[in-house]
């Protein structure tokens, strides 16, 4: 990157209170090849902790040699909290096997457990939602899960139905691992 690239922006966004920064990531690409451009809120309404965040980033910017996992712990000793997480956040993390650690935790049982699989689809507004809350005995009092004629329901449910305690598995996608519209553009085997 050149010298220019560095520059970090303070921005308030409208509405909001705080501000954040917004600055392009000198070790990472948008889907597009293009640099990720990153915008970050960074906790805080005092303009002056603002501006020495931004020149923190701006300063860790410059050092390519922290710009790696392995430059973390010397970023942690020199640059605030929310500057080294703004920054880090965005390095490629090991990818993990979440449908695996779904699975160890509540595992989807099959027909040779005695079960069928069953899936649902339609279009909005179809009545997915009213039928899985029957399946799951929750009355319309509860709003659980939650049912409109608009989208609301934007994400996989698996459901077990039997006789025991209830558990639940909730897995958030890292910010890597989401398209524009937020959904997950990796899709289980």
């Amino acid at each position: 990157m050149k010298d220019k690239d560095y520059k970090v922006s303070l921005v308030k966004s409208y509405g909001r209170v705080g501000y954040g920064i917004r600055f392009w990531h000198p070790a990472r690409t948008a889907p597009d090849g293009k640099p990720l451009r990153v915008h970050r809120g960074l906790g805080t309404k005092d303009e002056a902790e603002a501006n020495k965040n931004v020149e923190a980033m701006e300063d860790l910017l410059k050092r390519s040699d922290l710009w790696s996992d392995t430059g973390r712990a010397t970023a942690e000793n020199l640059y605030p909290k929310v500057i080294v997480e703004a920054f880090y956040d965005y390095l490629t993390q090991p990818q993990r096997d979440y449908w695996a650690l779904r699975e160890k935790e509540i595992a989807l049982l099959g027909p040779s457990e005695g079960y069928i699989r069953l899936l649902l689809a339609g279009t909005t507004g179809a009545g997915k939602t009213t039928l899985e809350r029957q399946l799951i005995g929750t009355s319309p009092s509860e709003r659980f899960p939650s049912a409109s004629t608009a989208k609301t329901t934007t994400c996989d449910w698996e459901v077990v139905i039997q006789d025991a305690p209830f558990k639940a598995i909730i897995t958030f996608l890292p910010r890597d691992n989401r398209n524009r519209t937020g959904v997950q553009t990796a899709q289980p085997n």
